[in-house]
């Protein structure tokens, strides 16, 4: 390897360690939103957030904001903006939960 190109790697590796820390930062922030959501959030929001909390505890952050296959990639949060997303979201815990295959 040359140095220009061990340059480029440290400087790539650099910036994903950055973009990690960054991503942890707003998975906490995350969390403590889902452990004191605010009086203005959306119900069926709130009743998907509670429903994750409940069931991967300090990880519900890190599900909510990981796209996924029975979502069609989409992110559980997004997908939960609206009430009949949020109710596909409630499908989704409901069968992690109980291990129903989809």
């Amino acid at each position: 390897m040359t140095i220009e190109a061990g340059n480029r790697l440290a400087a790539i590796l650099m910036e994903l360690t950055a973009v990690r820390e960054r991503e942890n930062e707003l998975l906490s922030r995350l969390t403590a939103l889902l452990a004191t959501p605010p009086p203005d959030m959306p119900a069926h929001l709130a009743k998907v957030c509670a429903q994750a909390l409940e069931l991967f505890e300090e990880d519900a952050a890190r599900f909510l904001t990981t796209p996924h296959r029975e979502l069609h990639g989409e992110r559980p949060i997004v997908v939960a903006q609206t009430p009949d997303g949020a109710d596909r979201v409630e499908d989704l815990l409901g069968r992690i939960t109980y291990g129903i295959p989809a």
